[in-house]
């Protein structure tokens, strides 16, 4: 069994790996085409973020947990979506694209915070495993007071 978990944590830090990658190339791509579009006159570059208007509910839900390293809940998804967006998603709708997405291994549920896995993986790298209480009480992080080197 323990074979499995490696394995399991083999593939979800390669995608993590990938999907980072991913942004970076994505980021690169748009810098060259901010350039592209200097050099060649042209009013504004082509956007590679998809629009409120053609973006579907899994991305801009992905979009909005990406730039949250601390995560959010359904309703802070919500009013992310409707301010980067300018849409008004329905609690209803949003709840099983968000439960693809973790299905799909993209998002972790940490209680009733939402994180992509690439955030959720930095922080318990940072806090060490599993990942802090969402609460906000991380603690000292010493086993007690009398550890603290002050």
């Amino acid at each position: 069994m323990e074979m499995a978990t490696t394995l399991r944590d083999f593939i979800a830090q390669r995608e993590t790996e990938i999907r980072d990658q991913q942004k970076a190339l994505k980021a690169e791509l748009r810098e060259l085409q901010i350039a592209k579009a200097a050099l060649g006159g042209q009013a504004s570059p082509p956007s590679s973020a998809p629009s409120g208007a053609t973006a579907t509910i899994k991305e801009m839900a992905r979009q909005v947990l990406s730039g949250q390293t601390s995560g959010l809940n359904s309703s802070g998804i919500l009013d992310a979506i409707k301010k980067e967006f300018g849409r008004d998603i329905e609690r209803t709708s949003l709840s099983p694209q968000l439960s693809r997405l973790k299905e799909e291994g993209e998002l972790i549920l940490n209680g009733e915070v939402w994180f992509t896995t690439s955030n959720f993986k930095t922080i318990e790298t940072q806090w060490g495993n599993p990942a802090p209480p969402v609460n906000g009480d991380f603690g000292s992080g010493f086993d007690d007071d009398s550890e603290i080197p002050f």
